[in-house]
């Protein structure tokens, strides 16, 4: 029966045609960057990014954007050595671009000016294992060794040839490099510095070595495509096309070959040659084929780049044939039959059978069995639960009804009988040994159990009947024991606080072996023996799940567990972590609440008019990711180069920032998503969309540390983050150095303006006491002079009483005037500036006028030392109490006269009292020496206050600053 049901599937199958491969290829042209649409020649150095050798220069790409590195450089050839130096050629030369930084180098030098072309020309580069750059001219393979700074040369032929590019090269795993040329199919021999010659065939035009099979093949100028064996030194002829052989590679079993106008796969297996009708309906004229660590397929072509990526995908979409079924049919239902082969149940009452290694359809004659709900595929039969009964699948392909009635779940417990669920009915189980119904069980919880419950699912596992369902006394799980023949509600055994729902809507097995219940509200885990042993609601997930209704559910072999809901499909690893896959990843819809399967390697999950199917080996494969890395740094907008491995430093004036990164997987841009935080600026993750772009205007001086992370646009960050340190140098105004020498200079000024002060004090000093030495020295010597003469001249006329009289005036003028010269010396003398010299001459000459009279006269003050006026406050004030103590002698007939003074702070506090008649200060005077007193005080920035009655005596206190 068995072998029946696989030779009936396997013809079913074999009647469609075979999947087709997807021959859609992206064209990047000047238009996406590219400085010219003619690309000669493709690399991909080892960080990932993809080097471009076109017409106008070479390019570097990361899947965003385009690079030129090299802008005086038109070659004519490129490799990449081991440590990513770029290697170019032209008429002019040998050049080397040291990615590391940025160093543009001239290797050798063409001669121009001689009659030798081949001393312009370094065809063909390609960088050996040692590192030695060779390359062809017109008669010669060359070789510059880069460690010795020598160019050997190795002639290969005596005419001329019609190119400079008269060879090729390829190294083995084991290191070896082997050459084809006119010479012939050559290995070199580092040794003994020679070519050795395994093949005289001398039209070889492409050598490719795999590097992981080890395994050579060559083609050559009449399309002929051999394999070469070394160990027997024999070539065996795989394929012929019609054209030059230019370009080799492989993708797994296929042998890819271009030609100067197509490329085609061989398949090694099965012996047949694909064609790329989308390139072919071009015609395109080719120069170059690159295979990289993806599978992706790169072209250089006159008319710019044309990709292909045959990468593994994690999710494919697949239509549903349109001429096999119903249009806007549902898959609600899907089961596995074979290795390879699954059925589908459809809403519409169809039935197909699908085979994942084909992608083809099949359908099976199935009808008026309404929608089909449930399928069941146990021991090589096939049961289908229906809306309009129970059905079953026959060796034939025929299709028969068990039973009617409305089925909505099934399952098949140990002793061969049919679980069957009808909508608030008893469950039907049907004995298959006898096609006989049967009731095993010996009691219900309750006699309305069956009524009064709306069951969705029922699962056999481990010796038990599990049932999800709208369950309102067993809060939505339950299950039937086929030992004790009974029914239990887990809320009898479980904390209603533990249950996420009260309404599950499906079950699935977890790798440990426990239950896993789906529904409205989340997720719980059962163990066998109905406890609850995990709980997962829906809040908790909203943010990544994106819905609240669980209404698929399995258990995966890494432990992970797959959800469907209406918004996408749910992947929860072991630690919680959830990555969510929507349409956008590929799935036909978001809606997963329809069929689903899980098995090893696949899920098969049902939409309308389609399937998805997720690879779970290469979503295994995938989830190693890529490393992101910063592909450009541009500087107030101008792209600027930045070594890898370097301090990244930036000037106040270059601090408008622009950070470009790229994981280097040459995805679609909209599939990636960008985050990123920058210290001193965020720091919360700030999502940047899908621009790899991160741009930073005016940012103000200081260290910064950039975290920048990405993810697929419908998954979860990777959380290894790409890290940028990178320094904002302060403004030359800013510096330290920049601040000691302002401090220093200011300090400077500051200390020049005090020696020039010093300067101009010390010249007015020098002034003032060489005027008080003059006038003492000369006008107060001849003063004195005459004050002796006239008393002199006063004696002898003594009886001349009228000559007597005159005598006496002259000496009293003289000795005023003698008076009025010793106060001008004592004003203008420096060394008199002192408050105490002031007081001591006030009171000294007080003293004198007051006790002539005897009056009392006290005098009081705190310390004056060292506390200088200027010139003018010395004089006013000295003018002021002698004004005082003239008009308290004058006008007051007191007995007493006090002077107190007290400096505070840089103010000087004088009070000035007498007991004398006083007077009344509200009558208006026309004596001058109250005015006299106000405009002094005034003169001083002073303030006077006189307080006087009549009969009480007079007060005076001034107030003045001291400067």
């Amino acid at each position: 029966m068995k072998n029946s049901f696989y030779s009936c599937f396997l013809f079913l199958i074999t009647c469609f045609g075979a999947y087709s491969q997807e021959e859609s290829f992206e064209n990047i042209s000047t238009k996406d960057g590219l400085a010219s649409d003619a690309i000669l020649g493709l690399k991909r150095d080892s960080k990932g990014f993809l080097w471009v050798h076109s017409n106008l220069g070479i390019s570097r790409y990361d899947g965003y954007r385009f690079d030129i590195f090299g802008t005086r450089t038109k070659p004519d050839a490129m490799d990449i050595d081991a440590e990513d130096n770029i290697w170019l050629s032209n008429n002019r030369g040998l050049f080397k671009i040291n990615t590391s930084n940025g160093l543009f180098q001239t290797i050798i030098n063409s001669n121009l000016k001689d009659s030798n072309p081949d001393n312009d020309h370094f065809e063909g580069l390609f960088v050996d294992k040692k590192g030695w750059i060779w390359s062809t001219d017109f008669h010669h393979l060359k070789v510059y060794m880069p460690s010795e700074h020598k160019l050997k040369i190795f002639k290969v032929v005596d005419l001329n040839q019609q190119s400079p590019r008269i060879g090729y090269f390829a190294n083995d795993k084991s290191g070896n490099l082997w050459s084809i040329s006119p010479m012939g199919f050559c290995r070199f021999d580092y040794t003994a510095n020679r070519w050795i010659r395994y093949s005289s065939k001398n039209d070889f035009s492409y050598i490719y070595i795999d590097k992981k099979s080890g395994e050579f093949i060559l083609g050559d100028g009449n399309g002929q495509i051999y394999k070469y064996l070394p160990t027997r030194h024999l070539f065996i002829k795989i394929i012929r096309l019609k054209e030059k052989i230019i370009s080799i590679s492989t993708i797994d079993s296929q042998i890819l070959v271009l030609t100067p106008s197509q490329l085609k796969a061989y398949d090694r297996k099965g012996n047949t040659i694909h064609y790329f009708e989308d390139l072919d309906s071009q015609s395109l004229h080719f120069h170059s084929l690159l295979v990289n660590q993806n599978q992706e397929i790169w072209l250089g072509t006159d008319e710019g780049i044309f990709k292909q990526s045959f990468e593994k995908q994690v999710i494919k979409s697949i239509s549903l044939p349109k001429k096999l079924v119903s249009d806007k049919a549902i898959v609600s239902t899907i089961s596995k039959f074979s290795k390879q082969n699954y059925v589908l149940g459809l809403n519409t009452g169809e039935l197909l059978i699908y085979n994942s290694s084909l992608g083809t359809f099949n359908k099976i004659d199935f009808q008026n069995s309404g929608k089909i709900n449930e399928i069941l595929v146990e021991q090589n039969q096939i049961f289908i639960a229906a809306e309009r009964g129970l059905f079953k699948v026959l060796p034939s392909l025929k299709v028969v009804k068990l039973l009617d009635g409305m089925f909505t779940s099934l399952t098949l417990d140990n002793l061969n009988r049919l679980w069957l669920v009808s909508p608030n009915k008893p469950f039907r189980v049907l004995n298959l040994q006898n096609n006989r119904e049967l009731v095993p069980w010996l009691k219900l919880p309750y006699a309305s159990f069956f009524e009064e419950n709306l069951f969705r699912k029922v699962y056999f596992y481990k010796d038990k009947i599990w049932i999800a369902g709208w369950i309102p006394k067993g809060f939505g799980m339950a299950f039937y024991d086929l030992k004790n023949k009974t029914f239990e509600e887990l809320s009898n055994n479980n904390n209603h606080r533990d249950f996420v729902s009260d309404y599950y809507l499906n079950i699935g097995v977890s790798k440990a072996g426990n239950l896993l219940f789906s529904a409205y509200g989340g997720f719980n885990e059962v163990n066998v023996k109905g406890k609850i042993v995990g709980k997962f609601g829906s809040e908790q997930y909203q943010a990544l799940v994106a819905d609240y209704q669980y209404f698929n559910i399995w258990g995966g072999q890494d432990g992970e567990i797959w959800i469907g809901t209406k918004e996408g499909l749910a992947r929860m690893d072991s630690k919680g972590k959830v990555n969510r896959y929507t349409r956008f990843d590929g799935l036909v819809s978001n809606d997963i609440s329809n069929g689903f399967f899980v098995d090893d390697h696949l899920m098969l999950v049902g939409h309308k008019n389609g399937i998805s199917v997720v690879d779970f080996d290469v979503l295994s494969e995938s989830r190693v990711h890529n490393k992101l890395v910063l592909s450009k740094v541009s500087v107030l907008g101008k792209s600027t180069f930045i070594a890898p491995n370097s301090d990244k430093r930036f000037s106040k004036v270059d601090n408008s920032l622009s950070f470009s990164f790229s994981p280097l997987n040459f995805v679609s841009p909209q599939k990636i998503k960008y985050r990123y935080k920058l210290s001193g600026v965020s720091k919360n993750w700030i999502e940047n969309g899908s621009n790899s772009s991160f741009v930073f205007p005016n940012l103000t001086k200081g260290n910064y540390v950039l975290e920048v992370q990405y993810a697929k646009v419908s998954g979860s960050w990777v959380t290894k983050s790409k890290i940028v340190n990178f320094e904002i140098l302060p403004a030359w105004y800013e510096t330290l150095w920049f601040r000691i020498l302002l401090s220093v200079f200011i300090f400077g000024l500051f200390y020049a303006f005090y020696r020039f002060r010093l300067n101009q004090i010390q010249k007015v000093h020098a002034i003032r006491n060489r005027i008080s030495s003059d006038l003492h020295d000369e006008i107060g010597a001849s003063l004195s002079s005459i004050g002796i003469l006239g008393s002199l001249l006063t004696q002898n006329l003594s009886r001349d009483q009228k000559n007597n009289g005159f005598a006496q005036m002259i000496a009293e003028e003289a000795k005023k005037a003698g008076t009025a010269i010793d106060y001008i010396i004592w004003n203008i003398n420096p060394k008199f500036d002192s408050l105490e010299s002031l007081f001591t001459k006030i009171n000294k000459e007080a003293a004198e006028l007051i006790e002539a009279q005897n009056i009392q006269y006290e005098f009081e003050s705190n310390d004056l030392k060292d506390r200088n006026m200027s010139l003018d406050n010395k004089r006013n004030l000295y003018l002021m109490l002698k004004e005082l103590i003239n008009n308290a002698l004058k006008h007051s007939q007191s007995t007493k006269i006090s002077l107190k003074c007290s400096l505070s702070g840089n103010h000087l506090d004088l009070l000035f009292q007498d007991n004398g008649s006083g007077f009344d200060t509200t009558k208006e005077s026309n004596r001058n020496g109250l005015k006299n007193l106000k405009k002094r005080a005034d003169e001083l920035n002073g303030h006077l206050q006189i307080h006087s009655e009549i009969g009480k005596g007079t007060q005076i206190s001034l107030k003045f600053p001291i400067k």
